[in-house]
């Protein structure tokens, strides 16, 4: 179980074995970044308020044969009580609907902000 200069001092079906449990270790990590997102909340450093929340596919971090893998992400940060892409497209879709019906009496228009 130990190696000792180098050697192995496993049994050469034990050894085998150790190497194919490693593979498949290996293996099962590349499938799960393959398939996974990892979601960060984004806060206000000063107020510390949310304001929302991102997620970032985890593939682009599979270096397929490269020595590293660097990724430069844009990525949309979604309300985050909205944490569901689909609902915070629903939502906007919303937004979108009632700005059109409110016509120039939107508070937003009608504030100056």
């Amino acid at each position: 179980k130990y190696v000792v200069g180098g050697v192995s001092r496993l049994p050469v079906q034990e050894q085998e074995q150790a190497n194919e449990e490693a593979q498949q270790r290996r293996m099962h990590f590349c499938r799960y970044l393959q398939r996974r997102q990892l979601c960060v909340d984004v806060y206000d450093g000063d107020s510390m308020l949310q304001h929302g929340t991102l997620a970032l596919d985890l593939w682009p971090l599979l270096r397929q044969g490269r020595e590293f893998a660097e990724v430069l992400l844009e990525v949309p940060v979604f309300d985050h009580l909205e944490a569901l892409p689909e609902e915070a497209a629903r939502n906007r879709r919303r937004r979108g609907a009632l700005r059109a019906a409110m016509g120039p009496f939107d508070p937003d228009i009608t504030s100056g902000a």
